[in-house]
């Protein structure tokens, strides 16, 4: 079995290609610096703030994300308390336990992402984010209630695959919900208060 440490090596290593590969990527010109350039991130960031707020259908992708890393993120932040208090194990065995529910949990969040194309064409795509949230937090309900980490191992499958559907679901709508002049700015703006909220919750 591969130590954490050969791990986190083998992973920062995995980052060379990255960096080579940008390395080689030609700089882009300089945009011109306009006087009061600052004044107009703020105006950019304020239109995209009142787009994403304001428009129906990206306000409501934008809850739906909001919500779920708000309110589904934790299970995670409290996986390490589950492995020790709730389900007991040995301390040899709570890493091992820590890290086969992360894994299960990538393996259901890797075939939910696969099984998105099966979804039926005649289901209505509105109706598709809600469920997959309100599905998503479910399957956390539900794994929050056993206290045998065998079974808990089984249901972290769901919360994964439901977990890349929430998200998966509501950024894609929003991204074809935002017109193209706002895209970059909405989703910028839409990923920090969404991603900022997981400590909060």
């Amino acid at each position: 079995l591969w130590s954490p440490t050969a791990l986190f090596v083998l992973n920062a290593l995995s980052f060379i290609g990255v960096m080579i590969a940008v390395l080689k990527t030609p700089d882009a010109p300089a945009p011109d610096a306009e006087p009061g350039w600052h004044r107009k991130v703020w105006v950019d960031i304020k239109g995209a703030m009142r787009f994403v707020l304001m428009e129906r259908g990206p306000r409501a992708a934008f809850l739906a994300t909001t919500i779920f890393a708000a309110f589904g993120t934790p299970v995670l932040r409290f996986l390490s308390i589950f492995v020790e208090q709730v389900y007991e194990l040995e301390p040899q065995y709570q890493a091992k336990a820590f890290g086969a529910l992360t894994g299960v949990m990538g393996i259901g969040a890797v075939t939910g992402g696969l099984c998105l194309r099966f979804v039926p064409v005649w289901y209505p795509k509105h109706h598709f984010i809600p469920l997959s949230v309100l599905l998503g937090g479910l399957w956390i309900l539900i794994f929050c209630f056993t206290s045998n980490v065998w079974v808990a191992g089984s249901f972290m499958f769901f919360v994964g695959w439901f977990w890349m559907w929430a998200f998966n679901s509501a950024m894609a709508a929003l991204q074809m919900l935002v017109t193209d002049s706002m895209r970059g700015r909405a989703l910028s703006v839409c990923n920090t208060l969404a991603m900022g909220l997981m400590p909060a919750g």
